[in-house]
């Protein structure tokens, strides 16, 4: 809440801040019209920071808006303490700060996670398998920790992290895992949300697992996907994180498709396509507990951030990603998930026309220029934002190709090149290259929605 009446913010600012080896804050709000002046920085404790856009329209208005949005930057070393937010105003080349909020930056979280379980040593490496759940279906449930028992790979250990389950699904949860002490599970006191509650199993995983692997509740893996997966990794020693394919299965027993990349072209080398649409599933994956030093803390990004697009991001942004060219496990796809109703309950992609005809008529459909508003904020901004976080944590360490391609995705929001950069790529799936969906299009239309609605607003 802010604390001046003229003055709201949209977006939940998070208290604490886990800077970490860097992080950047995304503030969005709105500054009412009795509120004289323009909107021109961000300022958080020792930072401040121009704003991307201010004066764009509220939601659902016609008129000139005084909607504002902008980055923080927090680099590691930032100094920790308790600091305000504050929106610095200007009026006749006067700035004034107008206090919105406030909050407390900290290096590392003060209790991110239960204490990591105590380990009996086992042969061979250990792998820690990092669950997280959220109202188990108890059938389903119980198929994926049969599988899971049934791995080939010796010496595993799985924690659990429960997402604010309701008494009568976490009581059915532990009756299924039993007393089989390979599992360790515990439930999070507040409900937040399968990104964040990722994080949460990863940080379980104890110290002496070199390798982590991401598992959903309810999917089934083959015997062999531990085994498989560290074998890849390990004959890939530049790769930080390995994935495989995986069968698609309905959850009312069809069968869907034999591998997840049937339309759609997997790219796990190219950072640019990997900004735009991920293709690196987190139940495909595992990783070496080395990448959590990049990618901890998760950044609180905009939108709907997922935990496999950002970890792999930061793998490919620091090293390379590892394939292995085979299903290893059924992936679950519920037919009333938002995916699934959009596509009228098939259990597999659409077809490259049925797609082409879906991005025009969804660009087609919108009013105006006005329409394109959501590509700004639930799409550009959370890639921009993962972008911004890959920069401050790894820098040089980012190689100058895949550094230039990050860059471009920011430079998007003020540069016209990157602009044009992003609409040539959206022609390369008519060229066979349809990683991305050509969602580059859709960034397009965002960021240019962003610049007319900026200049109107002035």
């Amino acid at each position: 809440m802010s604390d001046h009446p003229a003055c709201t913010l949209s977006t939940t600012l998070p208290d604490p801040i886990e800077v970490g080896g860097g992080t950047v804050v995304y503030v969005d709000g709105f500054l009412g019209a009795t509120e004289p002046g323009r909107p021109v920085a961000l300022r958080l404790g020792p930072v401040e920071q121009k704003l991307l856009a201010s004066g764009l329209p509220e939601t659902g208005s016609r008129g000139r808006g005084r909607r504002f949005a902008g980055f923080v930057d927090l680099p590691a070393g930032t100094p920790t303490g308790e600091v305000e937010l504050v929106l610095v105003v200007e009026t006749d080349s006067v700035t004034k700060p107008l206090h919105l909020a406030r909050t407390t930056i900290v290096t590392r979280s003060a209790k991110p996670a239960p204490p990591p379980p105590s380990v009996i040593g086992g042969d061979g490496t250990l792998i820690a398998i990092a669950m997280a759940t959220w109202e188990p279906d108890r059938e389903r449930f119980r198929e994926q920790l049969g599988s899971l028992r049934a791995q080939s790979w010796p010496n595993w250990i799985c924690v659990i992290s429960d997402d604010a389950s309701s008494a009568e699904a976490f009581a059915g949860l532990r009756a299924v895992v039993g007393a089989d002490d390979r599992f360790v599970i515990s439930r999070s006191e507040d409900r937040r949300g399968f990104y964040f509650n990722f994080e949460r199993a990863i940080r379980m995983a104890p110290a002496e697992a070199s390798l982590i692997a991401l598992c959903d509740q309810d999917d089934r893996w083959d015997a062999d996907k531990l085994e498989a997966l560290a074998a890849t990794l390990a004959a890939n020693p530049r790769a930080s994180l390995a994935y495989s394919d995986n069968r698609i299965r309905l959850d009312d027993g069809a069968a869907g498709f034999d591998s997840a990349f049937t339309e759609r072209r997997n790219s796990y080398d190219d950072i640019a396509s990997l900004l735009v649409a991920n293709t690196v599933t987190g139940a495909a994956s595992i990783f070496r507990r080395e990448l959590l030093e990049v990618a901890l803390p998760f950044p609180p990004a905009p939108g709907v951030p997922y935990h496999d697009h950002w970890l792999a991001l930061c793998a490919l942004a620091s090293g390379e990603i590892a394939y292995l060219d085979r299903p290893t496990y059924d992936r679950i796809r519920h037919l009333d998930s938002v995916t699934m109703l959009a596509r009228g309950g098939r259990g597999g992609p659409p077809g490259r026309q049925e797609r082409r005809r879906a991005r025009l008529q969804k660009l087609r459909s919108a009013r105006g220029a006005a329409g394109w508003r959501p590509f700004y904020f639930n799409r550009y901004l959370r890639i921009a934002h993962f972008a911004r976080v890959l920069e401050l944590r790894l820098g040089d360490r980012i190689a100058v190709k895949k550094r230039r391609a990050i860059h471009r995705l920011i430079a998007a929001d003020r540069s016209f090149g990157p602009v044009i950069w992003l609409a040539l790529r959206s022609l390369r799936p008519w060229l066979g290259r349809d990683e991305t969906f050509g969602i580059e299009r859709n960034l397009v239309a965002g960021v240019l929605w962003k610049r007319l609605a900026s200049r109107r607003g002035r």
